[in-house]
């Protein structure tokens, strides 16, 4: 979202800073709720657990260092 991308322009790239993008994602996005598949609840979860994750990724690759499939940057 435009929020989360607002939210890390001019910080250091770190934990801190990832999860305030999620935050931010998560108060820009409309999340739908459904009966037969993921909760509201549940899809907030995920923004708030996987953005950062992802986050990490992205500037590991960005800083060049070596990832891990499914692991850690070594």
């Amino acid at each position: 979202s435009e929020a989360a991308s607002d939210t890390l322009v001019g910080s250091p790239a770190g934990r801190e800073a990832f999860e305030a993008a999620a935050q931010a994602a998560l108060g820009s996005l409309s999340l739908r709720a459904s009966k037969y598949r993921a909760s509201r609840a549940y899809r907030e979860e995920m923004v708030r657990t996987h953005l950062p994750k992802v986050l990490s990724v992205a500037a590991e690759r960005a800083a060049g260092a070596r990832i891990e499939p499914w692991g850690e940057g070594k």
